[in-house]
């Protein structure tokens, strides 16, 4: 990919030079946005990635010094390189937005971040920082531009995985913490946060009400459980002890032999979480869910439902469903729109398929264009613009077509993770929309005979 005369520039210049000249592109927000335009990304979710980032790390840490305006710009040209060499997939920017942060960290001030801490500020769990740490880490030790493994306290060492529910009761037991505070200042919060992080002690002195949870730490100690003999018994436990707990209700019908005991207990869940929150909750934050701790359980809940609905058979009621989460929350952290989508082409409710993929901008992943092949295949059967989606979407993964034609077997079970345009995102395609490519006469006939 090109890159425009000015960023391109650098690499003919001096060390010094080079550092003066990132420092200019830091001076200010704006002189950074324009620096990160100058880039060609190669996905727009790259270079919004890069611009929140940016933003966030001059609000927070205020570069004064040319040094820290030099790491700042440096760590989005880091960013940039890595995103052309590997064009990284992600739902979620958490994980490379909390690893680059640790990296500025590092250059700006001669220190090693506390991961524990970068893994709350940016709603991930420890284990997900480790893993975008060592991407980045190792993308670049090819290279030879990083060797931070060699140092003697390896950063990159994963800290033990821990739970959504852990990381979520982490982020409330701060939140707890901080009402409970009268600070003069934000330097007063991001020091007591400091503290808090690195001693849990002290949170137990400070938060004993939310620490004596027994629900909760019997919750995290099930989702971090391998053998289901012991999860059953913890969860068990937690019924017991709160019949209505939502995160337990969610987890036993995970777990439920049939469907209908699952739809039954996810339904139950959605409803107490919904009775917890009240219903003047829902219309003071409609359009804000997720982002707010207390409502996830809900969103879960509602999510699982919603996908048990589909697999019984009730494409409509499910849709309904997926509507109300993207209405609670249009950011979509849970991807909900992949599977409204699929369901709206499922029921042939092409206008609404059309104006939930207009919604969503340009989103180019394999999902989508997939999907749109599906779109237009409906409306308009075989046509020039059917051919021209399907080079989009083979450009965008390649992989796709041999599983849907049963060129390559799946495998037995859905990938735990992806990239964009791997064989695992092509895998995750496949298992979710296998029926649907069925139910289309000819256009898997098509597929095949198309190069």
């Amino acid at each position: 990919m090109e890159q425009t005369h000015q960023a391109v520039s650098l690499a003919t210049m001096k060390d010094e030079d080079i550092g003066r000249e990132l420092a200019s592109f830091a001076k200010s927000p704006a002189k950074l946005r324009e620096f990160i335009g100058q880039f060609d990304w190669p996905k727009q979710a790259q270079r919004q990635l890069a611009e929140e980032l940016a933003l966030e790390l001059y609000a927070e840490y205020k570069p004064s010094s040319e040094i820290m305006r030099e790491t700042l710009a440096g760590t989005i040209v880091m960013w940039h390189s890595f995103c052309e060499d590997t064009n990284p997939g992600f739902r979620k920017p958490g994980g490379y937005k909390g690893a680059l942060e640790f990296f500025f960290l590092i250059d700006a001030l001669d220190d090693f971040p506390n991961q524990s801490e970068l893994a709350i500020k940016h709603g991930i769990s420890a284990s997900t920082l480790a893993n975008c740490l060592n991407k980045l880490e190792d993308h670049f030790e090819e290279k030879g531009i990083l060797a931070l493994n060699e140092l003697e306290d390896d950063p990159f060492q994963p800290s033990p995985a821990f739970s959504n529910l852990e990381h979520e009761a982490k982020i409330a037991e701060i939140t707890s913490l901080l009402k409970a505070q009268n600070f003069d200042s934000i330097e007063d919060v991001q020091a007591f946060l400091s503290a808090q992080l690195s001693n849990p002690s002290a949170q137990q002195a400070f938060s004993p009400a939310i620490n004596t949870d027994k629900v909760l730490e019997l919750l995290v100690a099930a989702d971090n459980e391998s053998s289901p003999a012991k999860r059953k018994k913890l969860l068990d436990q937690a019924i017991q002890m709160d019949p209505e707990h939502p995160d337990t209700l969610i987890m036993l019908s995970e777990d439920a032999p049939t469907i209908g005991e699952s739809m039954k207990l996810a339904q139950s869940a959605m409803e107490s979480a919904a009775k917890r929150l009240g219903e003047a909750f829902f219309k003071e934050n409609r359009g804000h869910f997720w982002g707010l701790i207390e409502t996830r359980p809900f969103m879960r809940a509602k999510a699982a439902y919603a996908h048990l609905l589909s697999l019984s058979g009730r494409l409509g009621t499910a849709c309904e469903h997926y509507e109300q989460l993207l209405e609670l929350n249009p950011s979509d952290n849970q991807g909900n729109r992949y599977d409204l989508l699929m369901h709206y082409l499922q029921l042939e409710r092409l206008n609404e398929a059309d104006r939930l993929l207009k919604s969503y901008g340009d989103e180019a992943t394999c999902f989508i264009l997939y999907d749109k092949l599906i779109l237009e295949y409906l409306r308009n059967g075989v046509t020039e613009h059917l051919n021209f989606l399907y080079r989009l979407a083979r450009k965008e993964n390649k992989h796709v077509p041999a599983y849907l034609l049963d060129q390559k077997r799946l495998p037995a079970d859905i990938p735990y993770s992806y990239s964009m345009g791997s064989t695992e995102e092509a895998v995750t395609y496949a298992f979710s929309h296998a029926r649907i490519w069925d139910q289309l006469l000819g256009l898997k006939d098509w597929m095949a005979k198309t190069k």
